[in-house]
């Protein structure tokens, strides 16, 4: 755990969709978060996964960065990567790997020109190739963390960074250009939700610092106030 990691503890309460920072007993902030449902949902036509509930268990603040992964389609590109059209093919549209090279999007993801212009007019009523990728399914950045079996704050031979994770949504994303004020929150397949606004706020508070113990409740548990604690719209985030 790093020397300089500001004091409080992170509790998650899936059964009431709150994620409370709590620093030495007293409630300081919260946040309202989509977690998993609390019965297990089967899979979904244009879904890989079903949905789980969130898992409980003490865990540690890990990672902060975009995230990619296979089992998604639109999720395979890191958000924000600059996107252009094929100046010698036209249907195709080319993602920058890094600063001298560009790969195609089709042959990485499968995903077409037209695809990506329908998603776009599905999100912001624009038929359009946009400049950068605004499609991945966990926006921004995701915090990842893991399950801390011997309590030691490290990530050891043997613990390994959960699939489960707090992200924002493609959704929300957009909500947060579009209408931030009109932000309905969506269960998750498991992961914890969070809007954009919030997650960057816990993220510059350093709330979500590497080492940071998260306690992911059972759902049947629930965060009571205590006397003491602020207002909930004054520790709201």
């Amino acid at each position: 755990m790093s020397d300089h990691l500001s004091p409080g503890v992170l509790h998650l309460y899936p059964g009431q969709n709150v994620l409370a920072f709590i620093v030495n007993g007293h409630l300081k902030a919260w946040a309202m978060a989509g977690c998993g449902p609390a019965i297990a949902k089967p899979r979904v036509a244009g879904e890989p996964f079903g949905a789980d509930p969130t898992h409980p268990g003490r865990y540690i603040i890990w990672t902060i960065a975009p995230y990619t992964t296979k089992s998604w389609n639109f999720s395979q590109i890191r958000w924000g990567t600059r996107l252009r059209i094929d100046p010698k093919n036209p249907n195709e549209v080319l993602f920058q790997v890094d600063h001298g090279r560009w790969a195609s999007v089709y042959k990485r993801t499968g995903i077409t020109r037209a695809q990506i212009e329908t998603f776009h007019h599905e999100l912001y009523g624009t038929s359009l190739v946009p400049s950068t990728w605004i499609f991945n399914a966990f926006g921004k950045v995701a915090i990842r963390y893991f399950l801390d079996r011997n309590h030691d704050g490290k990530l050891d031979a043997g613990e390994h960074l959960s699939g489960e994770m707090f992200h924002s949504t493609v959704n929300n994303e957009r909500d947060e250009v579009v209408d931030p004020k009109h932000m309905p929150m969506s269960h998750s397949h498991g992961c914890i939700h969070l809007k954009p606004e919030q997650r960057d706020k816990l993220i510059k508070t350093g709330i979500f610092a590497r080492g940071r113990v998260l306690i992911i409740h059972k759902y049947n548990e629930e965060y009571v106030r205590k006397p003491g604690d602020p207002p909930a719209a004054a520790a709201a985030l």
